[in-house]
């Protein structure tokens, strides 16, 4: 796939009970997502996971490497 491509053909639309719906508020809403959110804005590949301490790769950074296979949270090449 081209770089240059939309992002909306690496995306699928999150399904039900899928911590990535963009429609949550409150208290569904995962802590970790407005942390992704302030790295995408800052065109960052990693943040660090306000629950666990760990470095989780924004999709704009495993985009900049193929799929490993492991499940990344962000994953571009997943089905969710």
């Amino acid at each position: 796939m081209k770089k240059t491509e939309s992002k909306e053909k690496l995306s699928v639309k999150p399904k039900r009970g899928d911590p990535h719906r963009r429609d949550l508020k409150g208290d569904d809403v995962p802590l970790w997502r407005s942390a992704h959110d302030e790295a995408i804005r800052q065109g960052k590949d990693f943040y660090i996971d306000p629950e666990t301490g760990y470095h989780v790769f924004t999709e704009l950074g495993l985009r900049k490497r193929p799929c490993c296979g492991s499940g990344c949270r962000h994953c571009p090449y997943k089905k969710r």
